[in-house]
């Protein structure tokens, strides 16, 4: 019985980091559309996510959930007009099921 709790216990918190992860990438999608208003394009690849720190927007560029950067790519290969944000999940490499599992915005 304690075996089935501890088990529901690492997925619930694994799914929590998923969710915090995903509610960073809508806020960096915000921050990249307030900066884009304002310098009519986004950061390019090259600057990267800093030039938000940058341009004041941010006071640190953030990390996923478990501590490791973002990844941003602009204009992206999914979001051609836009841009690409993504993490690779606890794992830190592309692809995975479950808590290593890639969460992106496209």
């Amino acid at each position: 019985m304690l075996i089935i709790f501890l088990l529901r216990l690492v997925t619930i918190h694994d799914y929590t980091k998923h969710q915090q992860t995903e509610s960073v990438i809508n806020m960096l999608q915000q921050v990249l559309t307030d900066y884009y208003f304002e310098y009519k394009r986004y950061p390019s690849t090259e600057q990267g996510l800093i030039e938000l720190v940058s341009a004041k927007k941010l006071n640190r560029v953030p990390r996923d959930s478990w501590g490791n950067e973002f990844h941003y790519l602009c204009p992206g290969i999914h979001n051609k007009e836009s841009f690409d944000i993504w993490s690779l999940g606890a794992d830190n490499a592309e692809g995975g099921r479950g808590e290593n599992a890639d969460i992106n915005n496209w």
